[in-house]
């Protein structure tokens, strides 16, 4: 995905995102990208659990900066 540069500007990282979202949500995936834009493949199982990890993260990020 990508993010706007000014979410970008308050400190989220898609990268970190994508990576961190993977661990917890216990998927073996190599994702990643840069700041504005990552992407990894997900399988349909997990796809819940890790959008639920990527919200936290996000606001993790937001909140942190």
């Amino acid at each position: 995905g990508r993010a706007h540069e000014k979410i970008v500007n308050k400190g989220v990282n898609l990268s970190i995102v994508i990576r961190e979202a993977s661990n917890l949500s216990d998927i073996n995936s190599l994702g990643g990208g840069h700041p504005p834009a990552a992407g990894t493949k997900i399988p349909i199982n997990k796809l819940d659990v890790f959008l639920e990890n990527c919200n936290k993260i996000v606001r993790n990020q937001l909140q942190n900066n």
